[in-house]
């Protein structure tokens, strides 16, 4: 397997593969060069080691136990300073903890005085923040990586206990009674619960993962680490250049942000498994095979041990072991399912557009909603209308202020033009013209807010769908009666009457939404991200016209109904059928992307999670001021991700002004989704120029 190890051998030694090794010598930063940030904004950053280690919620805590021993260790903490001093204090630790448990000697490799001190400016910080439970933790947090470097383990706590009594009974003497006791002994319990915990975190082969690329993003640039893989991939399997196409910059950036990308959800599974997937959707338009993805795994490998240098260690390597089998299986299988499903699916599509149109999908999605779901069925047409109305209320009023505009700038232009030096008066005139008949106002908005112009993929070339297919059902059946001249009565009878089912105005709202819908999913294939933009929106609005989780299976079953009657005709008992098991597969698949895509969303809105969202916000900007939040903002960044710190250089409160706004585009995600959307491509183009990856 890649990177599968044998006792004293390494793939990807350093005596066995320095594949680009002359390259990386030069490209290297030197240690404790600072790294600028991206394309050189404002400085140098801190180093990514320093963000110390993945978070965790602190154990649970009394406030009312708080309360009561809180002043008790900081008062008996500040008689132990001024009874023995600081030095005296951690001489006084060092000698107790040689003579009660010698075992623990090794973790303590200093001269006794630094050790000393070192214990007692632990203990000093500790007590600073006793009144904070969190803040103690958060301390121990960021000790956590030293504590597993000296080899210190969770059940040492109890020894180090003792240890720490027998100094305050040295240093306090008859002082150290009964309550002094039972306050300490509340917090060196607790203590020991966060140290379990953040030892657990941050030995933990995620944040081997995490800790070996920062290593690795603090030693190389972005752009010399991608250009690494892209190297080190090509000298191990030099077959597979054929399939990048794009320049080499362009690909050694698409490397490092795959491995960012797993890098950053390595804490989160559910997001990591819908990563996978996607990233194993986008390769299959690019000709990748399920055994090429393994091949990866001994490259990435190959090039973390060249960039993390005497600090690559077994542990990291396991670590990232585990990732990328874990990954690669999740992303072979992918693309196997996009090989086998994707062409069929788009072939499908392809018959449907050519065989029917929306409102014959429309006609068999209510006939069969209708028989279980018929209070789902009248309550999406009458949602929906409603919703219509008030967006052409929104146009029409649009348009009136623009046109005001118009006029308001015409009368400036006229006036300008008054004064100019030279007035022609050999304009030709304006061409004549005929105005094309429009749509209904129903159908050209439909249009605006359903079919928004998408980029083509490399795998579809189908041509986008646009107001031509609203044309009305007797130029779409006069164009069907051309196409299956050679459809029998009986075929013909059966489509005419399937395509009358239900009332007129649910087949057109049913079958033009669910085409819709269907059009963008086909369109953007193998762009998962963005179709999966579009279905948070669909479903947004789905959700506003009646639809829920419960109804989902039905309205998936019913679009696979209505589907193969349409493949079906000519009918089985003319033959010439077009629909198959292969085709029953290729649906199941497609329908359970749509699905996992809706149900998120859906399920995010029955619970009111956008309600719950904008009330904590509101409440949020009512407690603080936008310079208390953006200032809260600015701090807890600055203990997550220092090395990011160097990007925020404006004034703080123009900073603080612009986090609110951002804050309030998040917010409004739950609520618009497409607005947010539109704002946060805006947002993402104007970062570029800041540096931000």
């Amino acid at each position: 397997q890649a990177g599968s190890r044998t006792s004293g051998s390494r793939v990807g030694s350093r005596s066995g593969s320095k594949m680009g090794a002359s390259k990386m010598g030069k490209s290297k930063r030197t240690k404790g060069s600072s790294r600028k940030g991206g394309g050189g904004v404002m400085g140098g950053t801190v180093s990514r080691r320093e963000r110390g280690v993945p978070k965790k919620k602190p154990p649970p805590w009394d406030d009312a136990d708080v309360a009561k021993h809180a002043p008790v260790v900081k008062a008996s903490w500040n008689r132990c300073l001024e009874v023995k001093g600081y030095f005296e204090l951690g001489n006084l630790y060092y000698d107790t903890l040689f003579e009660e448990a010698p075992e623990l000697s090794p973790m303590f490799t200093l001269e006794r005085e630094r050790m000393g001190v070192k214990f007692v400016d632990m203990l000093a910080a500790m007590v600073a923040v006793i009144d904070s439970p969190p803040g103690m933790h958060s301390k121990l947090e960021s000790l956590a990586p030293m504590h597993i470097d000296r080899g210190v383990q969770a059940t040492d706590m109890p020894v180090m206990g003792k240890v720490l009594f027998s100094v305050l009974t040295k240093a306090l003497g008859a002082e150290f009674n009964e309550s002094v006791q039972e306050a300490w002994g509340w917090v060196w319990a607790w203590l020991t619960k966060s140290m379990t915990l953040t030892l657990e975190t941050a030995g933990g082969h995620n944040s081997l993962v995490l800790k070996s690329w920062d290593i690795c993003m603090d030693n190389y640039t972005e752009e010399d680490l991608g250009g690494m893989l892209f190297d080190t991939l090509f000298e191990l399997a030099p077959s597979l250049k054929s399939m990048f196409a794009r320049p080499r910059p362009v690909m050694a950036m698409k490397f490092v942000e795959m491995v960012s990308t797993l890098v950053s959800f390595v804490d989160d599974e559910n997001r990591m498994i819908e990563q996978i997937t996607w990233l194993g959707s986008r390769h299959v338009k690019y000709g990748a095979k399920p055994h090429h993805i393994p091949i990866m795994g001994q490259v990435l490998l190959t090039v973390l041990e060249q960039s993390c240098g005497d600090e690559w260690t077994d542990e990291m390597a396991n670590a990232w072991m585990d990732l990328w089998n874990a990954s690669c299986a999740r992303m072979m299988a992918a693309i196997k399912s996009g090989e086998q499903y994707g062409h069929v699916v788009e072939s499908l599509w392809d018959k449907v557009q050519k065989k029917s149109s929306p409102t014959v999908l429309g006609s068999g999605l209510v006939k069969k909603l209708s028989r279980t779901r018929a209070d789902l069925v009248s309550s999406f047409v009458v949602d929906r209308r409603e919703w219509l109305e008030e967006k052409k209320v929104e146009i029409e009023e649009a348009m009136e202020k623009k046109a005001k505009a118009d006029k308001a700038n015409k009368k400036t232009e006229k006036a300008t033009s008054a004064n100019s030096l030279v007035i022609s008066t050999d304009a030709p005139p304006a061409p004549e013209y005929t105005a094309k008949k429009k749509a209904p106002f129903a159908k050209r908005l439909r249009g605006a807010f359903s079919r928004n112009p998408q980029p083509s993929t490399e795998m579809s070339s189908r041509h986008s769908l646009d107001e031509e297919h609203a044309e009305d059902e007797k130029s779409d059946d006069s164009k069907k009666a051309v196409n299956h001249t050679r459809e029998d009565s009986k075929c013909r009878a059966r489509r005419v009457a399937y395509s009358k089912v239900g009332e007129e105005e649910q087949v057109e709202a049913w079958g033009h939404e669910m085409y819709d819908m269907l059009h963008i999913v086909m369109d953007l294939l193998w762009e998962p991200e963005q179709m999966n933009e579009r279905l948070i929106v669909i479903a947004t609005r789905f959700f506003q016209w009646g639809l829920r989780l419960e109804h989902l299976e039905e309205l998936g079953e019913a679009i696979h109904v209505a589907i193969r009657v349409i493949l079906e005709c000519p009918c089985a008992e003319c033959g010439n059928h077009e629909w198959d098991d292969e085709i029953s597969g290729a649906w199941n698949w497609v329908w359970g992307i749509i699905s996992t895509s809706m149900n998120k969303t859906i399920g995010a809105l029955e619970k009111d999670h956008h309600k719950m969202v904008r009330e904590m916000w509101e409440a949020a900007k009512a407690a603080k001021t936008s310079d208390e939040i953006g200032e809260a903002l600015y701090t807890e960044l600055g203990r997550e991700a220092p090395f990011v710190l160097h990007l925020f250089q404006r004034p703080k409160k123009l900073q603080a002004y612009m986090w609110m706004q951002a804050l309030e585009m998040i917010v409004v995600f739950s609520e618009v989704p497409e607005k947010f959307f539109e704002e946060l491509r805006h947002l993402t183009i104007r970062h570029i120029k800041y540096g931000v990856k």
